[in-house]
């Protein structure tokens, strides 16, 4: 993936992100668009750079909420991991990575680790459910608009 390309959807994501959790203050939503953008990375075929932004992205959204550090960049890696090892050839199975991988990724951001289980069982349930489905809708979104294939034209 060329450098520039690569600052551009970085800076895209971090505003998009920074939008949904400061200026909109939807803290319910997660690190949707990281999340989202690190499971790109592992359709793009870059497993390598998914697992480093999953960190990065992960530390960033940890110092955004105010939460344990790190905790949120462990379960990106994690997320980035097995998201090589899943099938995302075809619509649905992208669809079926970004439901699966979000109701773990929510499910256990729903702990901390100082802390415990932080959230009632009723909360942690919507909230992945949540998550999952716009996980999901996203997911469908970028696959079937062809974003996610999109190359800009090289004007410079």
């Amino acid at each position: 993936m060329p450098v520039r390309r690569f600052l551009e959807q970085l800076a895209v994501v971090v505003i998009l992100q920074l939008l949904l959790t400061r200026v909109l203050n939807w803290y319910q939503l997660g690190p949707l668009s990281f999340f989202v953008w690190v499971l790109l990375l592992g359709w793009w075929q870059q497993e390598s750079l998914s697992i480093i932004m999953g960190f990065a992205t992960g530390l960033l959204y940890d110092f955004l909420v105010r939460g344990t550090p790190g905790w949120s960049s462990l379960l990106m890696i994690l997320v980035a991991y097995f998201n090589g090892y899943f099938p995302h050839e075809k619509l649905m199975e992208r669809v079926a990575a970004a439901v699966v991988f979000g109701l773990f990724y929510s499910a256990a951001l729903a702990v901390d680790t100082n802390y415990g289980l932080v959230w009632q069982g009723g909360q942690v349930i919507r909230f992945s459910l949540c998550f999952a489905g716009l996980s999901g809708l996203l997911a469908v979104f970028l696959s079937a608009s062809g974003i996610a294939s999109w190359n800009r034209k090289n004007y410079w």
